[in-house]
This record gives C-alpha cells, sequence and structure tokens, in this order.
C-alpha cells in the first residue's frame, strides 16, 4: 500500500535544504574576502618563473632523452 506524504513535510525538507544552501553562500562569500590577492607585479614575476622553469626542464628532459635514445641504438646496434 502506497503511503502518503504530507505536504508540510515536504514543504519542510526543502526550506531545510534552501537554508543551508543559502548558509553555504554567505559564508563562502565571507571567506572570498578574506583572501589575499597577489597583485599584478607578482603575478608577472611568478608567471615569468614558471615559464623560464618549464622552458629549462624541458630542455633537460630533450637532451636526456635524445642520450637515452642514441644509447639505446648504440646497444642495439651492437647485438646484430
Amino acid at each position: 500500500m502506497a503511503t502518503k506524504t504530507n505536504k508540510t513535510e515536504t514543504s519542510g525538507k526543502v526550506s531545510e535544504k534552501v537554508d543551508a544552501a543559502r548558509t553555504y553562500l554567505e559564508e563562502a562569500k565571507a571567506e572570498i574576502k578574506k583572501v589575499t590577492w597577489p597583485t599584478k607585479a607578482e603575478v608577472r614575476v611568478t608567471t615569468l618563473a614558471v615559464l623560464i622553469l618549464v622552458t629549462i626542464m624541458s630542455l633537460f628532459l630533450g637532451v636526456v632523452d635524445f642520450g637515452l635514445v642514441t644509447a639505446v641504438k648504440h646497444i642495439l646496434a651492437l647485438g646484430m
């Protein structure tokens, strides 16, 4: 047998969820106001540092890859 759901019971659950969502958004807004955002100069410096590091690492890994490929070719050539 099916049970009937009380309309006030359902609206109470919805109201609780809306209140919870409102509380969450208010708290999130308060936390965002506490954030110390970087200045444009700080963003430029850190971006430049990241780009330099990525360039250095890609060059390093490229050299290592080239060396390993060359080593494997020499090892395989010895077997033939």
